[in-house]
């Protein structure tokens, strides 16, 4: 324990106790004294003289707190109004607290805090409302009518938990209002720091519709302000080539803006405590303007832990935490990343569960962790320019690879080619798209000039994301992993990972490592690999029915001990198409369905059958023998063999 700095043992101490207090929950009564003793400890700690003591001490606190604040988030009862109204009509009045999402071209969503329901007051709280589009903005106080929906159990494998979830975003209930408007009843308070970032992003919005055809102006507020109104095929292409994470502000963001900050003002011989107040300012504005996101929030706490060791001067002297020198102190990637992490999940422990944190922070490490050690690997001959661009772009999809497999079933090879190609452009692009836009506030035909560059390299990023998107083999189907497979997969990645580095670094700053270490890792990683090859061989194969909840309508999987996949009848069509279907295909790992065996036309029984169609390959389609006197079944099979699948048709007897 002594070689392994103390934050990291602090971050896994308090991972272990969010992991316990949602594995195992208890009364909030529980909770409340594990807090106070957390508390205790942390006062009985100032007094321990013993360096050790005081660690162990800390470590129980960090512990003890992750354990209780994850119990008391978890369980919270739902208050007595939400059970009384859910699923019935409701008319809620309150504030919108966070930025007005598009859904569909004439469908919204943001979260409300509820003041009034049917007029009565009611204790606030959080709803995820779904209406027609409001042309509204963050901080209105309105009403709207619609229907409220409690969260439910995943009622089918590979479906999301809403209620995590919910519980993640602090919501408590959904508001289905798709076919209301909302009525705008005046403005709420909100902080004035928050009201210039309302304002700043609602001018930088205008400026870019005014300078850009609609395409590329929805594309560059996908990337500079992180909205979600980008075109579909755009989405999917970026999604498909495993950079869509230039489509959400997260670390790249924050930290071309700072760097960009950061660079202007030392040219400009400004003192570097300045500069580090100026730079802290501008980022924490931007990533307000952007919603707060969380990958954001990571990266500002990353950026301003950075800039204070910079600013900090020293004596130069070397020590575990860093590296002094006349410019002041260095603080390893590493632990800025744990420091971020340990912040967050002290505002909100469930973000441990949150898909976005987890991708966000793995991400960060494969960069920080996982690519200089394969960097350090290259042999000197072939290290050239593009040499860490590729380690760095191997790193990390060796870091979120079983996170893509656990939560989107798939894994996208081809990422390691198109963040190299598509990540310059989109950073080019934000560049160039910011400063147009703060140009354009104070002078529009100036904004339209520099913009016009903008929107060629928007086309070029927007091509080169559908051009890799169809590469062959770019985008793999896998099923859904378990945890044991996730955590020996880390295991493999870790024992590697230091074995290299080990082996090209024999004095690490962080970790001393004893004699035969890299071997005995090495060692290590190969009997995992060995029991996760070995194990699917040995365990016996057996035929299973997965019956498929649709709601209204009927869907069975049928998993053959033989390796083939079959589908009888395939539900309705959902708000997204076969979603249901198509998730449960994917999380079993199923690419292609040997047959698909439809019992009669009606819609709830056959109606996703024509988004499955494009999605999946389908060898076969089974319809009833007078399918040709059925106009719904003949258009299904028409449409099927221009698909390239074969059609059968069948009788009693058959």
């Amino acid at each position: 324990m002594k070689n392994v700095p103390l934050i990291y043992w602090a971050a896994l101490a308090l991972a272990a106790g969010i992991a316990g207090g949602t594995a195992f929950p208890w009364p909030s009564v529980a909770a409340i004294i594990v807090s106070l003793l957390a508390i205790i400890l942390a006062i009985a700690m100032l007094w321990k003289r013993s360096p050790s003591r005081g660690a162990r001490s800390l470590l129980a606190v960090f512990f003890l707190f992750g354990l209780a604040h994850s119990n008391a988030q978890l369980s919270d009862a739902d208050p007595s109004w939400i059970l009384q109204k859910s699923y019935y009509p409701v008319t809620a009045r309150g504030q919108i607290v966070s930025i007005p999402e598009r859904v569909a071209d004439q469908w919204g969503r943001f979260i409300l805090n509820i003041n009034e329901i049917d007029g009565q007051p009611v204790v606030r709280a959080k709803a995820e409302v779904y209406c027609q589009w409001p042309d509204l903005e963050e901080g209105s106080i309105i009403t709207v009518s619609g229907r409220i929906h409690t969260a439910q159990a995943p009622a089918n494998p590979g479906e999301p938990d809403e209620r995590l979830r919910q519980r993640i975003a602090g919501i408590r209930l959904r508001l289905e209002a798709w076919d209301s408007v909302p009525l705008l009843q005046g403005r709420g308070r909100v902080s004035w720091l928050r009201q210039i970032a309302i304002n700043m992003r609602a001018r930088l919005k205008k400026v870019t519709a005014d300078t850009m055809p609609l395409p590329e102006a929805a594309l560059l507020d996908g990337i500079m302000l992180g909205s979600k109104e980008i075109p579909a095929t755009v989405k999917e292409a970026f999604t498909k080539t495993g950079v869509v994470h230039i489509l959400s502000v997260s670390g790249l963001h924050v930290s071309l803006v700072a760097a960009a900050i950061g660079w202007l003002l030392k040219k400009l011989r400004v003192p570097n405590i300045l500069v580090l107040m100026a730079v802290t300012g501008c980022i924490w504005l931007y990533i307000m303007i952007c919603g707060l996101q969380p990958p954001a929030l990571r990266s500002g706490i990353m950026t301003v832990a950075s800039l204070t060791g910079s600013a900090c001067g020293g004596g130069g002297t070397r020590g575990g935490s860093g590296e002094c020198g006349a410019g002041g102190i260095k603080i390893s990637g590493g632990r800025r990343l744990v420091l971020a992490a340990i912040i967050l999940l002290l505002i909100n422990p469930l973000l441990l569960w949150d898909a976005g944190f987890q991708l966000s922070f793995f991400a960060t490490a494969g960069i920080f962790m996982v690519g200089p050690v394969l960097l350090a690997a290259v042999p000197s001959g072939l290290a050239g320019a593009g040499a860490g661009a590729i380690a760095c772009s191997l790193g990390v999809f060796l870091t979120v690879l079983p996170l893509n497999a656990l939560y989107f079933n798939c894994i996208t090879p081809i990422a390691l080619i198109s963040n190299i190609i598509v990540v310059p452009l989109a950073s080019a692009a934000l560049y160039l798209g910011l400063v147009a836009a703060l140009t354009g506030i104070l002078f529009l035909p100036l904004a339209l000039w520099l913009n016009s560059g903008t929107a060629v390299l928007l086309k070029a990023l927007a091509f080169s994301a559908q051009v890799l998107a169809r590469v062959p083999g770019g985008t793999m189907v896998l099923a859904a992993p378990g945890f044991p497979t996730v955590a020996a997969y880390y295991a493999i990645l870790i024992c590697l990972s230091y074995a290299l580095y080990r082996k090209n670094k024999p004095r690490p700053v962080e970790i001393i490592w004893r004699k035969n270490t890299s071997k005995r890792l090495v060692l290590v990683a190969l009997t995992i690999s060995a029991v996760l090859v070995v194990y699917p061989v040995l365990v016996t194969r057996i035929t299973k029915v997965i019956v498929v909840d649709v709601g209204q309508g009927c869907a069975t999987l049928v998993k053959f001990a033989s390796g083939a996949n079959g589908l009888i009848d395939c539900g309705p069509v959902k708000d997204s198409g076969a979603s249901i279907i198509a998730d449960l295909l994917r999380y079993y790992g199923v690419r292609n369905l040997d047959f698909i065996m439809i019992s009669h036309g009606h819609a709830d029984h056959c109606g996703a059958l024509p988004a499955l169609m494009d999605e999946f390959r389908i060898r076969k389609i089974i319809l009833p023998s007078d399918y040709e006197q059925r106009p719904v079944l003949k258009q299904l099979a028409n449409d099927a063999v221009l698909q390239g699948a074969s059609v059968l048709g069948v009788g009693s007897g058959s």
